[in-house]
């Protein structure tokens, strides 16, 4: 094979993690050290340049960006501070500020939250908007797929006590694992059935 080309990212200040990249090669990432936290940033390749986001509702900036898409869309988790107890919460970042399907909260965040859940994870955001992560209750973990309207569906792998979900392609299909009571885990591949909205 073609031995790869690397391109070094100048560090910001503290430890820098990329964690996802886009068609264009903008990259999520996320860097942590004293004083200020974990922020998410964002690096745009044309300019060689960062730039740093917390979502809103954030404790401490404590901001973790799991993906971003060819449209600038953002996804991420961060940690909220209530009633004694932090909360892990996800969010989606638009690109240009503007309303998210008006649904945006300051204009430019969207907090996601499966209803009933302990706690949501966004794990990725293909190009049509539509995210997949897992979300948390008292019995166990789920994956979900939210549609760029909003709607979300939960998945659970048949057979099996709960389900994670860490990609989704621009065809829908998502990629995972499940597991037993007894620690058996499962890799899988699901695709979405003829006309969903999740294609």
């Amino acid at each position: 094979p073609d031995i790869p080309y690397y391109d070094y990212l100048p560090p910001p200040n503290g430890f820098a993690q990329p964690n996802g990249i886009n068609d264009d090669g903008v990259i999520a990432g996320n860097v942590s050290g004293f004083p200020f936290g974990t922020l998410a940033y964002i690096w745009h390749p044309d300019s060689q340049a960062y730039s740093f986001f917390t979502a809103p509702a954030a404790s401490e900036a404590n901001t973790f960006p799991a993906g971003v898409n060819k449209q600038g869309q953002v996804v991420g988790n961060y940690f909220s501070w209530a009633a004694g107890f932090f909360k892990f919460q996800s969010f989606l970042k638009t690109s240009t500020g503007e309303d998210c399907d008006d649904r945006s909260e300051s204009g430019e965040f969207e907090t996601i939250n499966v209803p009933g859940a302990y706690g949501t994870i966004a794990a990725a955001i293909n190009n049509r908007g539509t995210i997949a992560g897992s979300y948390f209750t008292s019995v166990s973990t789920y994956g979900y797929v939210r549609t760029r309207t909003g709607a979300i569906s939960s998945v659970n792998y048949p057979g099996y006590a709960g389900t994670s979900i860490y990609g989704i392609n621009d065809q829908g299909a998502i990629c995972g694992n499940s597991f037993t009571n007894a620690g058996l885990n499962q890799g899988f591949v699901a695709y979405p059935s003829a006309g969903s909205s999740a294609r």
